[in-house]
């Protein structure tokens, strides 16, 4: 198996618009490509004492992600 893996920062200003974007759009069009056999947008859980003592100045990641949506090739 390998793993594709993209990650964004997305500005919470247009971060709905962007969602909608990735859902309608851009998954689906990766998908008709027939290179992948599923997607799933995740997101890291961050730690927020991290986050409260270095704000923007500090981003980290973790292999502990939460699954927002799967998608399968029919």
């Amino acid at each position: 198996m390998i793993i594709y893996n993209v990650t964004i920062n997305i500005d919470e200003s247009v971060h709905e618009q962007w969602f909608e974007w990735m859902m309608e759009k851009h998954i689906p069009a990766m998908m008709e490509t027939g290179k992948f056999t599923k997607a799933k947008i995740v997101k890291p859980n961050m730690r927020e004492e991290g986050v409260n003592l270095f704000g923007d100045k500090m981003l980290a990641f973790r292999t502990e992600l939460e699954l927002i949506k799967e998608f399968k090739s029919i």
